[in-house]
């Protein structure tokens, strides 16, 4: 069976479920409509509710979502403020279940949060109300057990969409733990949740747990690649796109972190160790699961030698490579630009170990290449932040270029025109993706900065800081423009970082450097007609 005889065998079949669906609702409303007291959690009532929650999905899934709300609180009114028997509970939590799904769709989180905490709270006066365990057969309670892993797979979603990651994690791991004792999960979603989990981890510098749950995430995607149904369906598809973009990010934020790690010439390998150990509140979870092959793919130590680093590197690289051939401009662009950005960042990472400062060269040649191939496929009037992490990425990448054809003219003695030219283009490269990221935020600057966020607000700053020291590069020259444009964007750095007080914290020692060049070059050139004060 192909891909399109399934799914249009999938839209016949729900057009035949919405049709029985909508009969047997109409039967049920007559007859309850006939009931002198309809109040009583009966069998109709129920039965009503449950099929109102049917349609409703069937809807969810044309993602008509109004239509689908509509028929989720005519289930709600039916069940809400009765006695929450296993017959309410299931209805009624799988109801607020359905309209956090739609509030996340929709972007809206809070709202989301709100549905799922008001479904957590019936599940938990539910258990509560259970005194005698004969009450609740086990069928039943196994369908109230795996509504509520559901909540909670959509508490971690929330929470991370709302940058809460710790209570997102917490939320993971509760999911990932309570499908492991009620031995009952689908591979494809413990694939995805187990990635999820890494990827806290990932951020906190904590590998020994990332890469447990990366291993635990690479074994369900081959345990559901056997499954004909995830592979008619293209889930599978996605697993595999979901699994190699976090084992990237693995390896990416492994050379990152010992990259820092030397740049800070750490001697305490206790403070590094520390945020190795295991979490106490949060103990690793799948020990009974075959993941040595997994796990001894990579290590999880820091990384202080070129040959050691380009081990992480080469991993790294074969998964962005199976991201590559998942994601494309013409699908998802988002988790297009999510790898594209990762490829750039592997490759200027890791020219922090190269010795060789030609291929340094190379390596930041590629990381250029990959944000100026993202940028080709951007709009960025539906993109922009992604085109200004580009630009400044590209920047930077020319920047970097810049230093080490410096570094060649010294070590050569080389000052021939063609490497002259060479600098020179690499310099207006990296000008002009400054200068790309600053007009991107508007025209009067003083007026767009107080709008901005922290984020933006600091890499415009941070750009006006580079542009000053690629124009600084040409005031030996005596030119009036290099200088005049030296000084204007340093004094503009200084002027818009001291209305900020986070950003005079953070870039203070840019801000003194800024002053301290400024009085500089008004020293050595001020007595020019055209050096403007």
């Amino acid at each position: 069976m192909n891909t399109n005889f399934a799914r249009m065998w999938m839209a016949n079949n729900m057009e035949r479920k919405m049709e029985s669906l909508l009969h047997r609702k109409s039967i049920l409303e007559k007859s309850l409509a006939n009931i002198e007291d309809s109040s009583q959690l009966s069998y109709e009532v129920v039965l009503l509710a449950n099929i109102y929650t049917d349609i409703g999905q069937l809807y969810m899934v044309r993602e008509d979502f109004n239509k689908a709300e509509t028929f989720f609180q005519k289930c709600l009114k039916l069940v809400t403020h009765r006695d929450m028997k296993k017959e309410a509970v299931l209805p009624y939590t799988k109801t607020l279940l359905d309209l956090a799904v739609i509030a996340i769709k929709q972007s809206d989180n809070k709202k989301a949060l709100s549905f799922l905490t008001d479904a957590e709270n019936a599940y938990m006066d539910f258990k509560r109300s259970q005194v005698d365990d004969k009450e609740v057969d086990k069928l039943d309670a196994m369908i109230i057990e795996a509504f509520y892993s559901k909540i909670t797979t959509r508490f971690a979603q929330v929470y991370d969409n709302l940058k809460i990651f710790d209570m997102s994690a917490k939320y993971n791991y509760s999911t990932l733990k309570r499908a492991i004792e009620n031995e009952s999960y689908d591979n494809g979603d413990m694939a995805e949740q187990s990635a999820d989990l890494a990827n806290y981890y990932i951020k906190l510098n904590k590998f020994k747990e990332a890469r447990r749950y990366m291993a635990a995430s690479n074994y369900f995607v081959d345990q559901q690649q056997n499954n004909w149904e995830a592979n008619v369906f293209g889930t599978v598809k996605t697993a595999v796109g979901h699994l190699s973009r976090h084992w990237a990010k693995y390896g990416i934020a492994l050379l990152l972190a010992s990259k820092k790690r030397l740049q800070n010439d750490e001697d305490n390998l206790t403070a590094d160790m520390d945020k190795m150990e295991l979490d106490n509140q949060m103990p690793l979870l799948f020990d009974k699961l075959p993941l040595a092959n997994y796990e001894n793919q990579i290590s999880i130590g820091y990384r202080t030698t070129f040959k050691e680093a380009k081990r992480v590197f080469l991993f790294a690289k074969k998964w962005l490579e199976k991201a590559k051939e998942i994601y494309t401009p013409d699908g998802d662009i988002l988790l297009y630009a999510d790898v594209m950005k990762d490829s750039a960042r592997l490759y200027d990472y890791m020219s922090f170990f190269e010795t060789d400062w030609r291929n340094q060269f190379k390596m930041q040649k590629m990381r250029i290449k990959y944000c100026e191939e993202l940028l080709d496929n951007l709009d960025p009037q539906t993109r922009m932040p992604i085109c200004r992490e580009c630009w400044n990425e590209a920047a930077l990448g020319y920047s970097a270029q810049l230093l080490l054809k410096w570094r060649f003219i010294v070590e050569e003695i080389n000052t021939s025109p063609k490497i002259r030219n060479e600098v020179q283009q690499l310099t207006e490269s990296a000008i002009e993706k400054f200068k790309n990221l600053i007009t991107s935020f508007g025209g009067n600057l003083s007026q767009v900065i107080p709008k901005l966020t922290f984020d933006e607000k600091k890499m415009c700053m941070d750009a006006h800081y580079k542009l000053a020291i690629l124009y600084g590069r040409g005031i030996d020259t005596g030119k009036p423009e290099p200088i005049n444009k030296c000084i204007f964007y340093f004094k503009t750095f200084v002027e818009e970082c001291s209305k900020d007080e986070r950003l005079r914290i953070e870039l203070k020692s840019d801000i003194e450097i800024s002053r301290e060049q400024i009085v500089k070059i008004k020293a050595a050139f001020g007595h020019m007609r055209k050096i403007k004060s």
